[in-house]
């Protein structure tokens, strides 16, 4: 039976040591460099249906360790599309099985501000790793062509690889309150198995900007 990684609880649980890792990063430089700190939940399509979750720290002043406006990121993201089958495969009731793919990444880039507070471009990228899942297909000998069945006439498990990659993920972001905003723009992941291109889309929560952020 197709397992979904997203649903695990070790996909959370790691998730959530993320979000305390960055957030004590941030917090060590919050009195003297004032970041702003946000979370993004989204998603899109492209090549992959895609999900993700987004912590973002963007530096407001210069640091030892980060220059002006640079905006550090941690995410979790999910992206399936339907895997490549035998020819004469019958899906049966439970439909097409899916590859998937399921990885984190820790991204850096450059936050650009415009004249108005309320627009501003991101260009950012990164490493990531995490998991590929990819039907495994066996013909199933105990099946009747000319009898209606509930089962597809291949059995398939799947297959988990590990796979390290690279992740591409710059925005416009539209951050219309102080807390609250959304943003779009590719999200590309290039890796060895299964590489994504999409369109994404996601709701901005958190500490966003602040006052002056068109005058920087």
């Amino acid at each position: 039976m197709k397992k979904y990684l997203l649903f695990s609880p070790t996909v959370w649980r790691l998730f959530g040591m993320a979000i305390l890792l960055i957030s004590g990063s941030s917090m060590a430089f919050a009195q003297a460099n004032e970041p702003y700190i946000y979370g993004e939940i989204g998603g899109g399509d492209g090549s992959h249906g895609l999900f993700q979750m987004t912590l973002n720290t963007v530096l407001s002043k210069n640091n030892i360790m980060c220059s002006k406006n640079n905006i550090i990121s941690i995410s979790y993201s999910y992206a399936s599309r339907r895997s490549p089958i035998p020819s004469d495969f019958y899906p049966g009731p439970a439909g097409f099985p899916d590859q998937t793919l399921s990885v984190f990444a820790l991204s850096y880039g450059k936050v650009f501000f415009s004249k108005t507070p309320c627009v501003r471009f991101i260009l950012k990228g990164g490493l990531c790793a995490g998991v590929a899942a990819t039907p495994d297909f066996e013909y199933n000998t105990n099946y009747k062509p000319w009898v209606f069945s509930f089962s597809s006439n291949y059995d398939f498990s799947f297959q988990r690889k590990f796979v390290p990659g690279l992740v591409f993920n710059p925005a416009i972001e539209f951050p219309v309150g102080r807390a609250f905003g959304f943003s779009i723009g590719p999200y590309v992941n290039v890796n060895a198995v299964s590489s994504v291109l999409a369109v994404e889309t996601s709701m901005m929560f958190g500490k966003i900007r602040g006052r002056k952020d068109g005058n920087h």
